[in-house]
């Protein structure tokens, strides 16, 4: 942080979180989680209608085959 390019290091995640910084890889790996949308939920008919709450979009989720 806060340092030149020419200056960062990279360190594997085991090597990490021997020295200490165990919370903030866990972050690190929520935050990019997050952005591949791999903590989604998954699309199931009850989380659709979970998500659509409101009186006639919730009966809409709801249709049949």
């Amino acid at each position: 942080m806060n340092c030149a390019e020419d200056k960062n290091t990279w360190h594997p995640r085991d090597e990490l979180i021997d020295m200490g910084f165990e919370k903030m890889v866990i972050e690190v790996d929520a935050k990019e989680a997050a952005q591949a949308g791999l903590m989604a939920k998954p699309l199931t008919s009850l989380n659709v209608q979970k998500h659509m709450v409101r009186g006639r979009e919730r009966d809409l989720s709801k249709n049949a085959r």
